[in-house]
């Protein structure tokens, strides 16, 4: 699956991305690979931040009582 920079719409797309990003957690500063695992931490956070704001789910941090 190629990875682009549109916004991630599907589960399948969030998981290659995770997989992804799991291989390049300890990239070098100022490498390709560096670049690469912003762009794909900012894909995986719009698309969890999106998630949120549907009306059927709930931030779970902090909403334990």
């Amino acid at each position: 699956m190629e990875i682009g920079n549109e916004p991630i719409t599907t589960q399948e797309q969030y998981e290659v991305i995770a997989y992804r990003l799991e291989h390049l957690k300890d990239a070098e500063p100022d490498t390709p690979e560096a670049e690469e695992l912003k762009r794909l931490t900012r894909l995986l956070v719009n698309y969890i931040v999106r998630g949120l704001k549907k009306p059927q789910k709930q931030a779970y941090v902090g909403s334990i009582r």
